[in-house]
């Protein structure tokens, strides 16, 4: 049996017990649970092991590889300067960037991008892991390259280029790192421990990725646009990125490492219209606009309708954000007033394990307004 480790309010005991079920029922090998209600952490729960040999235990550090459940958070960062007025999201791109316009991507805006709608899924030209981690290949190829398809007219995640293309026009106008200013305009303000390259002296804090078995492999490519997630090959290798080298890269779309208590302490701060605890991350305004300004758009591989706004895909029940290759899932949500981070090492098809944790806080919060809305009742 697998002791599950952390805090979480007595209150909120339901959401504890579905999270150790993941680990009983043999789902999860290593995890870690956060959530915030109205500012307030109510869940911080990790449990099991940060390595496949099962010899070194999750800590509350634990630093977990997210795979795209950092988009939005280097969407958040980006939107700093938005607030600033040092970008516009209906500018052309090129306006900050001459360069970028070439191929016929002049009139592609940084909206666009956020949103997923730049019709840019991948480079074409063959790539290796190796220049992934190489910043000034990877925008000469962005540059180069041509839009797959007409900008605007259907939905398909910019799997790794998303990052290289905001972190670019973050360098354009600030003639800072990507890094370094998200360290500087959103970890360091709210206190939090994510990272967009691992120093190597805090590596040994990092889970070891299962890898995804070939069997999930086909299943998790097949609805997707698979030119764009096989280029280069081994993105879903646990041999490519449990290595120092991955884990040092700056990589903005998939390879930032951080806890959950990170990512659910960003999502609670937009779920209150951008501030936290006297911090404001993003303007009121602008957080607003995150919650209410969502494009209807088409997804380019499963035809399926999807919302989105500033780079937040909008579910269900009134969540907002973006899930992770392997299960690993970040939200929020304004209306139940809540952040929510459950980051795995286990990569799984599918995200049944946060589903089932997610829907024991659902229940815990529908009984706890039905008491209140008794008590209101028949009070006085």
């Amino acid at each position: 049996m697998t002791t599950v480790h952390g805090d979480c309010d007595p209150a909120f005991s339901e959401v504890r017990t579905a999270f150790e079920a993941n680990f009983s029922d043999g789902l999860e090998t290593g995890a870690a649970l956060a959530i915030y209600l109205r500012g307030e952490k109510i869940v911080d729960l990790y449990g099991g092991y940060r390595d496949s040999a099962r010899q070194e235990p999750w800590t509350r550090d634990t630093l977990v590889m997210t795979y795209s459940v950092c988009k939005p958070l280097v969407a958040c960062a980006v939107l700093v300067l938005v607030d600033r007025g040092q970008l516009e999201l209906d500018a052309p791109v090129a306006k900050y960037w001459p360069e970028f316009g070439q191929s016929g991507k002049h009139a592609i805006t940084v909206r666009d991008i956020l949103d997923h709608l730049s019709g840019l899924p991948a480079v074409r030209d063959p790539i290796t892991v190796r220049d992934l981690y190489d910043w000034s290949t990877m925008v000469s190829l962005l540059e180069r390259q041509e839009p797959w398809w007409k900008p605007r007219s259907a939905f398909s995640e910019q799997v790794l280029l998303y990052g290289y293309i905001l972190g670019e026009l973050v360098l354009r106008i600030t003639g800072q790192g990507f890094a370094e200013f998200f360290r500087d305009q959103i970890a360091s303000k709210l206190g939090i421990e994510f990272y967009f390259g691992v120093p190597v002296s805090e590596q040994q804090r990092c889970a070891e990725l299962s890898g995804m078995s070939e069997r999930d492999k086909l299943m998790y490519l097949a609805p997707k646009l698979k030119e764009a997630f096989l280029n280069p090959p081994g993105l879903l290798d646990a041999s490519v990125v449990n290595s120092s080298p991955w884990r040092s890269a700056l990589i903005p779309a998939v390879n930032a490492h951080g806890t959950a208590d990170a990512v659910a302490k960003v999502y609670a701060a937009l779920a209150n219209r951008g501030s936290l605890g006297g911090t404001q991350l993003l303007s009121h305004r602008l957080a607003s606009a995150i919650l209410e300004q969502r494009r209807f758009v088409r997804d380019k591989s499963s035809k399926r309708y999807a919302r989105i706004s500033h780079g937040f895909i909008h579910f269900g029940g009134g969540d907002f954000g973006l899930a992770g290759a392997g299960g690993s899932f970040g939200y929020g949500n304004a209306g139940l007033e809540i952040g929510f981070a459950y980051l795995t090492r286990e990569m799984r098809l599918g995200f049944a394990r946060e589903r089932r944790v997610s829907k024991a806080l659902r229940r815990v919060l529908k009984r706890d307004r039905f008491k209140k809305w008794f008590r209101r009742l028949f009070s006085g």
